[in-house]
């Protein structure tokens, strides 16, 4: 019964990832860089026209000079450079307070 419920809930995020693509991308991500980048109009439409859009099933990747800028995910935008760079300082802390633990015990 589990292994069921499991799997329905699994082909409902499936089916939600799917129908939530955005139908008209280059259109959906000028709007996003227009409105959350405070990016103009025109270089928007410049760097939706130089990329690629890879459709995939259940997401949309763009890429420009073959590295992926863009995932659309679930009905959003995520620009990857944001997310690498958050991930990169939220690991640098980390380490830092691993470091200020490991100087503290060896002072103990």
């Amino acid at each position: 019964m589990k292994k069921l419920l499991i799997l329905i809930l699994l082909a409902a995020l499936c089916a939600g990832a799917y129908v939530s693509k955005p139908n008209h991308p280059k259109e959906s991500l000028i709007r996003y860089m227009e409105r959350t980048e405070q990016k103009n109009s025109l270089t928007a439409q410049l760097t939706a026209e130089t990329s690629e859009f890879q459709d995939r099933y259940l997401w949309i990747d763009v890429k420009q000079d073959g590295k992926i800028i863009y995932t659309s995910l679930f009905h959003r935008w995520i620009n990857r450079a944001q997310v690498k760079d958050a991930l990169k300082r939220d690991v640098d802390a980390a380490k830092q307070k691993a470091e200020e633990t490991r100087e503290k015990i060896a002072t103990h």
